[in-house]
């Protein structure tokens, strides 16, 4: 018999047990993370941080005045943003970046910004 610490309590498992649990907990670490919500400022800070991006590069990327005006509101008027926003899917892109790219960036602000 295995004994193991989980939720606070000593368990005991037999080996199969065990190896199952240990198999589980490998797979939730590998699991891929969620796509939360995130907040304009630390989105944008690691925009800056990871690829020197500004706001200001995005609008002078529109070459519209009436479309550009559109996307400074949509932009500055949120609380919050979604990686599966339309405005996030087409900053996409307008600057070209592979989805794969700005998941990084979803990512690394979760994990690195409040």
């Amino acid at each position: 018999m295995e004994q193991t610490y989980i939720d606070g309590i000593f368990r005991e498992m037999t080996s199969a047990e065990y190896a199952e649990f240990s198999a589980l907990q490998e797979q939730a670490v590998k699991a891929p993370k969620p796509f939360l919500p995130i907040e304009p400022v630390p989105f944008w800070k690691a925009a800056w941080d990871l690829l020197s991006l500004k706001k200001a590069d995005v609008y002078a990327a529109i070459e519209d005045p009436d479309e550009r005006y559109l996307a400074e509101l949509d932009i500055e008027g949120r609380k919050s943003y979604r990686r599966d926003d339309p405005v996030v899917v087409r900053l996409s892109q307008l600057l070209d970046f592979p989805a794969d790219q700005m998941d990084t960036l979803w990512v690394y602000v979760q994990d690195h910004y409040e």
